[in-house]
């Protein structure tokens, strides 16, 4: 038996790993980091940014290439929310895999490192809820609206 998957089902199933990636972040803030549980925050903050990175590479990287050979950047007023979502989820993510690699080096929560990242953690996560609800309004956009 043949898997054939069309762009909608691949954009669901984007969906739903771009909803558990912001759902890992939010409890390893929650449940990892404020109850000062690091071990914990780390693998659910790397685990989120690998399922990101992964969604990055095999479907927004490509789907965005299509999208910019039909002519996407031809309509930049018509097309402001794929735009947003684009640029902002891709500083979350260069972000978030700067402050993953830099405790992935340093070994142990050196207090003065903690200090320093903690301010860009918090731009990160807003940043990541950012490119995620417009995800929502481009998935919205491109598969229900039609």
């Amino acid at each position: 038996m043949q898997l054939v998957l069309t762009t909608f089902d691949i954009a669901i199933i984007s969906l739903i790993a771009a909803t558990v990636t912001i759902l890992l972040l939010l409890f390893g803030m929650s449940r990892g980091a404020k109850r000062q549980k690091f071990k914990l925050h780390h693998v659910v903050v790397y685990s989120a940014v690998v399922i990101q990175l992964l969604l990055v590479i095999f479907w927004m990287f490509p789907r965005l290439l299509w999208l910019i050979s039909f002519g996407i950047l031809g309509d930049l007023i018509g097309n402001w929310y794929i735009i947003v979502h684009e640029i902002v989820g891709f500083l979350a993510l260069g972000i978030g895999l700067v402050i993953s690699v830099i405790f992935l080096i340093k070994p142990g929560m050196p207090p003065a490192l903690v200090k320093k990242t903690r301010r860009w953690m918090w731009v990160v996560l807003i940043l990541w809820i950012i490119a995620f609800l417009f995800g929502i309004v481009n998935f919205y956009a491109g598969y229900l609206a039609g």
